[in-house]
């Protein structure tokens, strides 16, 4: 029988209504931490763990597993009364807090811009053919990328060999860091870009084959060096939660323009000299 247009408003407020309820996991091994203290309280078995928090024994094994992406946020409420003081904030670090689901889309955002700007631009490419001809052509959208991807493969191969494996090595660093895969292969792009630039520039700017062995390492061993500084801070879900629930005044603090950070300082300074009066 066809669902009448009230019915399937009806099911559709409902279905909104049910994720609305749903705290998305965004650490799984806080959790998992949570939960372990919980069957520790509790003779360190999960029938008496899920008794005295409401659940299901398969649910709970379910949740320690990792198998779970989100649970409702009475369960949420029960295993946090059920968790000593001293664990409660660390449990709440697990989930989704306000304002993270619009800074991961915007994490997101930036990465994609920033491939597409290193893949997809359209560059200008200059080629001297066997007489000594210098020709001059625009290469852009899959064909631009594909070229990309080729010379940064290649490039990839060899600055890996040169210093003794040290992309490998700093690409499963990071990403046992838990530090997107996506992000880390951008870092490994930025630190190889400028010597893919050459051919855009007519062959103003130095070609990689130009530089020493010296140079060449010294430049790969710089670039990891400063990728390794802008990555040095949690994971990407853990420090999309830690800016989240960073109150405004902090926000500003940490990030506002200089002239905003500097007031709510003075700001600071003020009130503590007051309330020292």
């Amino acid at each position: 029988m066809p669902h009448s247009e009230f019915s399937r408003h009806k099911s559709t407020r409902a279905q909104t209504k049910t994720r609305e309820r749903l705290l998305r996991i965004v650490d799984q091994g806080l959790l998992a931490a949570a939960l372990d203290c919980l069957s520790a309280l509790h003779g360190a078995t999960q029938t008496k763990t899920a008794t005295a928090i409401h659940m299901k024994q398969h649910h709970l094994s379910k949740l320690r597993a990792g198998k779970l992406k989100a649970i409702t946020s009475k369960t949420y409420r029960r295993i946090l009364a059920a968790l000593p003081s001293h664990q409660h904030e660390r449990f709440r670090q697990a989930f989704e807090v306000a304002g993270g689901k619009g800074r991961k889309a915007a994490y997101a955002d930036w990465l994609r811009r920033s491939e597409r700007r290193l893949f997809l631009s359209i560059g200008r490419r200059h080629i001297r053919t066997e007489g000594g001809v210098e020709l001059e052509r625009a290469v852009s959208g899959r064909g631009r990328a594909g070229e990309r991807e080729g010379e940064f493969v290649a490039l990839w191969a060899i600055a890996d060999n040169r210093t003794n494996g040290a992309l490998t090595a700093f690409r499963r660093r990071q990403v046992a860091r838990d530090h997107d895969e996506d992000r880390v292969d951008l870092s490994l792009w930025r630190i190889m870009a400028p010597l893919l630039e050459a051919a855009n520039t007519g062959f103003v700017e130095r070609h990689w084959r130009e530089l020493s062995t010296s140079e060449f390492v010294a430049f790969i061993k710089a670039g990891i060096r400063r990728e390794e500084i802008v990555l040095n801070r949690p994971g990407d879900a853990q420090r999309i939660q830690e800016v989240a629930r960073l109150d405004p005044r902090e926000f500003l603090r940490r990030f506002g323009p200089e002239n905003t950070r500097h007031l709510v300082e003075r700001r600071s300074i003020v009130r503590a000299r007051t309330i020292g009066q």
